[in-house]
């Protein structure tokens, strides 16, 4: 969907305090394979972006503190991934805590959207999600964007991976 209203408008990044920078960009440099995009700054005033895969990007502050805070920094960060599972055990791996386990939800929305999710915490009480969006009537599948938007949707039958792709 375009916005009509912000010429050319996309997601660029997402910032976190962090209360130990240091153990935070091990946590998703090292933990979670983030790519490591640029940094600048000194003492506290030290930041970072790390870059999820695609462009996707999560900027961290060393402004943070050992407090708890109300929601962590933000409600969850969402990464979509093909694997859920395997991004779950690889954070618990790095030493986030297990919040919710990977699960198949299907969410009510007005078309309803089968997903399977994880939760953990990380390393400054942000919540993180590992998400695989579903489409309906393929069972096991997952759909990927990639910047071109074309969908490819992958089904498992008998072990063997059969793809397709249309432009949406």
């Amino acid at each position: 969907m375009e916005n009509t209203v912000i010429q050319n408008a996309g997601f660029h990044h997402l910032a976190l305090y962090a209360s130990d920078f240091d153990r935070t960009m091990e946590f998703y440099c090292k933990g979670l394979g983030c790519g490591y995009v640029r940094g600048w700054g000194e003492g506290t005033g030290r930041a970072a972006m790390v870059d999820f895969g695609g462009g996707n990007l999560l900027e961290i502050f060393a402004k943070g503190t050992d407090k708890e805070q109300e929601n962590a920094r933000f409600i969850h960060l969402a990464i979509a991934t093909t694997d859920p599972d395997g991004a779950y055990e690889a954070a618990l791996k790095a030493g986030a805590v297990s919040v919710d386990p990977p699960k198949d939800v299907t969410i009510q929305a007005e078309e309803p959207m089968p997903v399977r999710i994880a939760f953990v915490k990380g390393p400054d009480g942000e919540i993180l999600e590992f998400c695989r969006e579903c489409p309906k009537g393929v069972p096991g599948g997952f759909v990927y964007f990639e910047e071109i938007r074309t969908v490819i949707l992958v089904t498992y039958s008998s072990g063997l991976a059969v793809a397709s792709s249309a432009m949406r």
